[in-house]
């Protein structure tokens, strides 16, 4: 996931700046993805999600876990992923 999104903003985001935090705890492992970039609309007719937003989405699936991304054009890219540790063989 870290991968992808840090291809995805070398790609097209132009980002100056990206943060990464992963923070893990006994029940639950966060995420927290953030760029400066050019952002896009994550809605609405033309939208339709890239590949690599995709496997994002997947692969939290995958592993019982939720993902949120938020972002608008001229306003960067947010992603949080949190997968939860408990009764979790796919970690």
């Amino acid at each position: 996931i870290v991968q992808e999104l840090s291809s995805n903003c070398i790609k097209y985001a132009k980002a100056k700046n990206i943060r990464l935090h992963i923070q893990a705890d006994d029940e639950k492992i966060t995420l927290s993805y953030s760029d400066d970039g050019v952002g896009t609309s994550l809605t609405g007719e033309r939208v339709t999600k890239g590949i690599g937003l995709k496997n994002i989405e997947s692969r939290t699936i995958l592993m019982d876990g939720e993902v949120t991304m938020q972002s608008a054009p001229g306003q960067g890219f947010a992603c949080t992923v949190t997968i939860p540790l408990q009764n979790n063989t796919n970690v």
